[in-house]
């Protein structure tokens, strides 16, 4: 029994120290534990609750109104002549209002609300865009320096060997020393860029780590995301950025609406039940409408109107802006993917070439026939052929994820 236990331990050790990270599952993470995500949430429900105080306007108000007066003085006429008596009173009402018609203001501020809703959901979409798109960036990064450690720890193996190399051909009397301190300058280098790409893949892994609210073991494992992804269209119906400001737009036309049916006043129920004891004790109440009709306010109505009026016409502005803004930048993406395309097509033929020179540079640095420096520049020539070709494919991946990004698109 203590074996079997002890083995589901080391298992479960064993999985979790080679644990997969892909790049969906850091996506998945992120929204769920990033404090952006719950403040923009939390004005979802903000503006739920406005569109509640809107419709509040639509129900009847009730309120209960108490009055004591502890001194009151009273004139009552006695024989053709007013006397004044001193005393005390109290007054108890019970009071009803009830809108009846405002020509559609309130209908309106209540579309308002909702639009606010509409508008608050699209900012929470656009919030998990943008966090989306960060961490596809922050997770890409983290992979190119993890191939960059790769290819320079290679790069670190083949300047030792060499450098080791030339020692043996300097005992042997076959090289002169400087040939193999020119060696171990470039093991030194080596080692340079080697721990420079270990610091930067450091950094950007424990950045996703803040984005994910958890930190990420040392053994965890990063999939492969350097590698030819599909280019989408553009499209500007999904784009959340666009639905709001579309939004805002409407917004301001029922505003422009509700601004000129300002002009007509409302008309409205008051119900009141009172009961009042000051020399006499006794109940009265009444019921009645009014309207009220503003003549004079100012120029504010006026001047409601014509804001709304511009603001209407501004939104209209915002959003082409928007759409040009849009279409610049993907035209911009565009043809950086194409010269990207056209550098990946040939850095991977470069690589082969480097290849062939460096295999063929060192074996003539063996036979005599090449110097130190040939074998350096064919090496040097392959190294940044192998990040040059990471470097462009992870920069063509940027721009796609940026497409993304335009799209309103999460994965």
């Amino acid at each position: 029994m203590n074996k079997i236990s002890l083995s589901i331990l080391l298992t479960s050790t064993l999985a979790f120290a080679n644990e997969t990270l892909t790049i969906n599952q850091s996506i998945d993470e992120v929204l769920s534990h990033h404090p952006k995500i719950k403040s923009v949430k939390q004005n979802i429900n903000i503006a739920k609750s406005n569109v509640d105080i809107a419709v509040a306007d639509y129900l009847p108000e009730l309120s209960v109104n108490l009055e004591y007066n502890p001194t009151k003085t009273i004139a009552l006429p006695v024989n053709g002549q007013f006397n004044t008596i001193d005393t005390d009173g109290y007054r108890a009402s019970l009071i009803l209002k009830q809108k009846i018609w405002d020509f559609g203001k309130t209908f309106n501020n209540i579309e308002i609300n909702k639009l606010n809703t509409d508008i608050s959901k699209y900012n929470l979409k656009d919030t998990k865009v943008l966090l989306a798109y960060q961490t596809k960036l922050l997770y890409e990064a983290v992979f190119l320096f993890q191939a960059y450690m790769e290819v320079k720890q290679n790069d670190v193996k083949v300047k030792t060997e060499l450098y080791n190399q030339s020692k043996e051909f300097v005992k042997q009397g076959l090289k002169n020393k400087l040939e193999e301190s020119r060696f171990l300058s470039a093991l030194y280098q080596a080692k340079e860029n080697l721990n420079s790409a270990f610091s930067d893949f450091k950094k950007y892994k424990y950045t996703l780590s803040l984005y994910m609210g958890r930190t990420l073991s040392e053994d965890i494992i990063f999939s492969n995301t350097i590698k030819e992804l599909h280019v989408n269209r553009l499209s500007f119906n999904n784009s959340p950025g666009i639905k709001s400001l579309k939004t805002i737009s409407k917004q301001n036309k029922i505003r422009e609406k509700s601004a000129f049916n300002s002009h007509f006043g409302s008309l409205d129920l008051k119900a009141t039940i009172s009961r009042q004891d000051s020399i006499n004790e006794y109940d009265s109440s009444y019921i009645g409408i009014s309207y009220n009709i503003p003549i004079y306010s100012g120029g504010r109505i006026s001047a409601a109107e014509q804001i709304a009026r511009i603001n209407t016409l501004k939104s209209k502005y915002n959003i082409d802006a928007k759409i040009l803004e849009i279409t610049e930048e993907q035209i911009s993406i565009t043809t950086d993917i194409q010269k990207f395309d056209f550098i990946i097509a040939t850095k991977k033929e470069l690589i082969k070439n480097a290849q062939e020179t460096v295999d063929i540079t060192t074996a003539r640095y063996k036979e005599g026939m090449a110097t130190y420096i040939e074998v350096l520049d064919a090496n040097a020539l392959y190294l940044n052929a192998k990040l040059g070709l990471l470097q462009a494919k992870f920069n063509k991946n940027k721009l796609i994820h940026k497409q993304e990004f335009l799209n309103g698109e999460i994965k």
